[in-house]
């Protein structure tokens, strides 16, 4: 008997496989796949169920998601496999109220040619076990505490660096997919860790924490450990933040440095309580890391210092000896809305003549 295949079609090299990665209204990374062809810098608009990401009501359920960033997918061999970061839109063309992106690109295309802002942010979290609920390190008890907070920053060895290739896996995978990551660490805490994005110019930075995020979720499937972006998800031990580094032409310049940070800090004054506005993140629980201990500052007021971690900004040793560089911001929290993070920062100091 023979056989007669009408349906065989050989596998298409113009196959490309996407996945559209947009945030929900708590901020947390969410995706879906579609199949597609065509040119990488022309993925068609798409759509999703706002009713069920908080981004909308049932009888008016569709946001759109269009496509702003595109990266490798580092999870399959595929060769025209892909990452696509999205930004949402109403369907009148608008863009959605949880679309915090839009303005910070509207913003830094304003500044860009005259300040040129930068900006690099540690992203710090937990690795939590899944049955207990507690990080990496402690005992599944909560009457029981671990050891003392001292061995876990930069640690290594069995028992200091928990979780380290969940950690590892992630940034090598931020490394494939294009994100710029820069640097990864142990972190105070046990099971917390830091990884470093930039430095980038206006909102790169922000798209990068965004997938750096994904990609650190993405990786925790399966293994019994998740991923908590919380400010402070134990008490008296350290929190989580997102320290953003930043910089301008002006305090960049070797001739112009000191003045353009003694004026970026000036200006940081004055707007501090609009900052921690922006700067606590959808959790809203930036108020529970920032308490002047635990290497926070009093968020009572601003302040500064070199090589100060207590202080609101840190001005690095080596850049108040040159008297050039870069400012960290150490307040934003762990959960902030990156985003808002640096619209904040070219608006207070971008703003500067």
């Amino acid at each position: 008997m023979s056989v007669d295949c009408h349906r065989y079609k050989p596998y298409s090299t113009s196959i490309k496989l996407v996945e559209y990665i947009w945030s929900d209204a708590k901020g947390v990374p969410r995706s879906k796949s579609r199949v597609l062809s065509g040119d990488v810098k022309n993925f068609p608009i798409w759509n999703f169920d706002g009713s069920s990401t908080g981004q909308a009501e049932t009888l008016k359920s569709e946001v759109w998601l269009v496509p702003k960033a595109v990266y490798q997918d580092p999870f399959t061999d595929h060769p025209n496999a892909y990452l696509t970061l999205c930004e949402t839109y109403e369907p009148s063309n608008e863009p959605h109220e949880t679309n915090t992106r839009a303005q910070a690109r509207q913003l830094h295309e304003a500044v860009k040619e005259k300040d040129d802002p930068w900006f690099g942010i540690e992203q710090e979290f937990f690795l939590m076990d899944s049955l207990t609920g507690r990080p990496l390190g402690f005992p599944s008890n909560p009457l029981q505490q671990p050891r003392a907070q001292g061995p876990f920053y930069c640690g290594v060895g069995e028992g200091n660096a928990l979780g380290r290739r969940i950690v590892t896996e992630a940034y090598l995978a931020c490394i494939k997919a294009g994100i710029k990551v820069c640097g990864m660490n142990g972190e105070v805490a046990p099971g917390q860790w830091e990884i470093q994005v930039g430095p980038l110019p206006g909102v790169e930075a922000a798209d990068d924490i965004i997938m750096l995020r994904y990609v650190l979720h993405r990786l925790s499937e399966g293994t019994g450990v998740y991923v908590d972006f919380g400010a402070k998800p134990v008490a008296d031990y350290n929190g989580s933040g997102a320290h953003t580094n930043f910089s301008t032409k002006a305090i960049r310049d070797e001739t112009s440095g000191r003045d353009g940070i003694e004026a970026a800090l000036k200006a940081l004054e004055k707007r501090h309580k609009h900052h921690l506005q922006l700067y606590s993140g959808r959790n809203n629980d930036n108020a529970l890391r920032l308490t002047g201990n635990h290497e926070t500052s009093d968020p009572k007021k601003f302040s500064y210092g070199v090589g100060a971690r207590d202080a609101s900004v840190r001005i690095p040793s080596q850049v108040h000896e040159k008297g050039y560089g870069y400012l960290e911001d150490r307040r934003p929290s762990s959960s902030c809305d990156p985003y808002l993070v640096v619209t904040a920062l070219m608006e207070t100091v971008c703003s500067i003549d």
